[in-house]
């Protein structure tokens, strides 16, 4: 079994314990991450875990791009150094 075969086995049998985060996947920061979800890799059952609203604490991502606070503008800035020249 791979790793993501494990995970998606993990998540439909609810080994993981949910958290109180509220998330809404349809309209995160203006992105609705579920227009293209790539139906190659297509689970239904997975679609509906992972496009689901989840209703909790509304909290500020401390995050850009997937760094913290403050990287991103210099990881940004080095990727138009190097990679645009």
């Amino acid at each position: 079994m791979n790793y993501l075969e494990l995970l998606c086995q993990n998540i439909t049998s609810n080994f993981y314990t949910r958290g109180s985060v509220a998330y809404n996947p349809k309209s995160d920061s203006g992105t609705n991450w579920t227009e293209e979800y790539n139906e190659q890799n297509n689970s239904k059952e997975l679609e509906t875990i992972f496009f689901q609203k989840t209703e909790g604490k509304k909290i500020k991502s401390i995050y850009t791009e997937g760094f913290p606070d403050g990287v991103w503008n210099k990881v940004d800035k080095l990727d138009e150094r190097f990679y645009y020249k």
